[in-house]
């Protein structure tokens, strides 16, 4: 599921890179080129966290408690 989830967004963002090339980006397309990489990061991100919890749930994953320090 990894490679279904993950390869579609890496497409994206590496096109989204290419892109930027001669003559540069406008103002307006570095913009938007900024906003596909932000959204992608943050795509990647849920993904990543989706995948840990199916991990988790079939058992793959084991979680444990432990005391965590608030200050630090």
């Amino acid at each position: 599921m990894s490679h279904e989830l993950r390869s579609p967004l890496n497409a994206i963002s590496v096109r989204a890179v290419d892109g930027v090339g001669f003559p540069p980006p406008s103002h307006a397309q570095q913009g938007n080129i900024a906003q596909i990489l932000k959204a992608g990061w943050h795509l990647l991100k849920l993904i990543n966290e989706i995948l840990d919890l199916a991990k988790i749930e079939s058992g793959k994953l084991s979680i444990s408690r432990e005391p965590v320090s608030v200050a630090g």
